[in-house]
This record gives C-alpha cells, structure tokens and sequence, in this order.
C-alpha cells in the first residue's frame, strides 16, 4: 500500500513539473553527434561538364550511372608518311555519380555548397596530398593534376575528401564527403595544341614525338626520274608506285644508238653518272631545318630559307654508291614546337648503273667502261 502511494506521489509530481514546463515555452535537449555528407561537386574543366561529379559521404553507397565521353588521342610515337600523327577517337566511361576522369595537365573545379548557415566552410584533401580550404563566401577552387608529379606516393589514394566540423543548436556535425578521380598516368593534355596525346606524365618528362622529314629528290636529266621520302624503317614499299625508263646510249657517235631500259620503285630514283639531282625541303609546322646525309658521306643543311640543294651525282659518286653498297639517302630533324620536342628522320634511295654515264658536253649517254 505504501508502494502504491509513492509511485502515484511521483507520477503526480511529474505531471505538475510537465505543465509547468509548458506553461513557461521550455525545452530540454540533450545533445548529440552527427556525421552527415559534405555537398561539393567536381568538374573536369579540361573535358567539360560532361566529366563532372557529386560527392558521396561516408556511409552512403555510389550511385551508378550510365555516362560517357569521347577524345580524340594523338601518338607520339607513329607519324603516317603524309606529315599526320597517327590518332584514334577512345571513349570513356563513368559508371558512378561520385566519380570523374582525369588525365595529365588537367583542370579540375571543386566547388562547395554548404548544406546549412552553421557549416562554414570545409577541408578538402587532394589525390596529392595537398589540402585546401574552401569557404560559404569562397567555395570555388581549382585543381591542377599536375600536381601529382611531385607527390607521387599519394596517386593512388585517388579521392577528393571534403571534412566540415560545426555545431546546430546542441548537435555537433563532423561531416565528410568524397569524389572519387579515375587517374590515366598515359594520357596527357597538351595546353600549347589543346590536344590529348597518350604519352607518360606523372614523371614529370618533357614529351618527345617522333615526326616525319619530308623532303624530294628530282633527277634534273631524266623526265619524271622523282621520288618523295619515306618515315625511316618505313617498309621501302610504302610508296606505291612502279616507274620503267628506257633511254638511248652509244658505243660509239657513229653508230645507232641502242636502249637502256630501267626501273625504279618504292621511294627510289634512278641516277647516272655525270648526273644533277634537285632535293627540296617542305617543312613542318614548326620545322626550321634538316641535315641531309648522302650516301658518299656528304652532310647537307636545308632550311626553310634555303629549302633546296642540287647534287652533282659524277662518277666517281656513281662508282662510290655501286662498290660500296651504300644507295641510302637519310634527312634528320629536331626541333620543339607546342610543347612537343620533335624528331624526324626519314630516308629514300639512289639506284645507279656503272654501264652507262651522261655526257653534258653533248647530252648524250655512252657507254662507260670500267
């Protein structure tokens, strides 16, 4: 009975101690901790908002997508005959909400958006290590992916992380987020020709290309005795083509002439001895000069000045070029343009006969006997 009373004693109390509450527009509130999700966003400025994200926190799951873009990437290292670096048009893909593609010398915008007044400004930690603070009045920044050559121990950990601490009314909010970049070490862009090339970045190297050298070799003597070069270790039949000559020579000046017959094929020409050869130049975008290399050991510069150089094929040259095996005529090149560190090298050939030699004197071919 006892018992009763006192229990209907304190529930009685605590009814009075509620009303009074009431009365007086009071509240009791404990407290508490929260982890909520840091709201920023991520833009691949470099790509385009096609390549662009939205943060996910820490126990939330990646939402899927279907989305996907396309760039046309170049290859240093394969230029076609024709001057044109070889390029193929690749597709990415991105599966999730929360992710965003990167490659090298891109321009990534992260920008914050507080989820109330109280958070005023978050902690973002880059792929690179680096931190950056971004604020409600100043909640856009930029991020290089450059960075990464010199904090190469952090490119794995590919996530952007955002952190904010603040406090609503008796509730404390340590609240995280994150974008996830899919990094391409072996896909750069290049600011100086707004194109993407697949070559290496996250050392730090310059990037080098190989180029083509084009120059052309016109027999002066012999109507449409031409050719044009080739990318050197180019298979000598990549230029197409199956010229057949044929031409008068005498044994002697009082007898009928007879006929020589030849050919020339792939990026040959064909030259006698006593013979003038016309090389031109056409330079690349870029491309201020060429060594030419004989086959008799000659080292000749053309310029886009001076793009033109004749050679007097004698025959002591003709000689030179038949017993020494030796009938390759090669161009090199180097210079830097649009960031690039270019080299070329191509090549074409001579062919030459000991059984006939020009004569100017009388403009005439003649046997030769050697």
């Amino acid at each position: 009975m006892k018992i009763y009373k006192l229990l209907k004693s304190i529930s009685f109390l605590s009814l009075v101690l509620l009303c009074y509450s009431c009365g007086e527009d009071k509240y009791y509130d404990l407290g508490g901790y929260s982890v909520e999700r840091v709201n920023f966003t991520a833009v691949n400025l470099t790509v385009g908002k096609v390549d662009s994200a939205s943060s996910f926190g820490q126990y939330n799951s990646f939402p899927d997508r279907d989305a996907s873009f396309s760039l046309q990437i170049y290859y240093p290292d394969w230029t076609e005959n024709n001057g044109e670096m070889r390029s193929e048009e690749l597709i990415f893909r991105l599966d999730q909400e929360s992710e965003i593609w990167a490659g090298g010398y891109n321009d990534i915008e992260i920008t914050f958006h507080p989820s109330t007044p109280e958070e005023k400004e978050a902690t973002f930690t880059m792929p690179d290590g680096s931190v950056v603070t971004a604020t409600a009045e100043s909640p856009t920044f930029v991020w290089h992916t450059d960075s990464l050559i010199n904090n190469r121990e952090n490119y794995y950990d590919s996530y952007i992380k955002a952190e904010s601490k603040y406090k609503k009314g008796n509730i404390e909010y340590s609240n995280v987020g994150y974008i996830r970049v899919d990094i391409s070490t072996y896909i750069r862009f290049n600011r100086f020709d707004d194109r993407w090339y697949y070559y290496s970045w996250i050392e730090g190297e310059s990037m080098e290309a190989k180029t083509y050298t084009k120059f052309t070799a016109e027999n002066l003597m012999i109507s449409g005795d031409s050719t044009t070069s080739v990318n050197y270790n180019f298979p000598l039949t990549i230029e197409s083509g199956y010229k057949d000559f044929s031409l008068p020579y005498y044994v002697y000046d009082d007898e009928d002439p007879l006929t020589f017959n030849f050919y020339t094929e792939g990026n040959q020409i064909y030259a006698f001895g006593n013979q003038k050869i016309l090389f031109t130049f056409y330079p690349q975008e870029g491309e201020d000069s060429m060594i030419l290399y004989l086959p008799t050991g000659d080292r000749i510069t053309l310029t886009d000045t001076e793009p033109t150089y004749i050679w007097d094929f004698s025959i002591a040259n003709a000689e030179y070029v038949y017993y020494n095996s030796n009938n390759y005529i090669i161009a090199e090149s180097k210079y830097y343009h649009n960031g690039i560190y270019y080299y070329g090298q191509s090549e074409m050939r001579v062919k030459t006969t000991l059984n006939v030699v020009y004569s100017p004197e009388n403009e005439r071919y003649y046997r030769y006997a050697y």
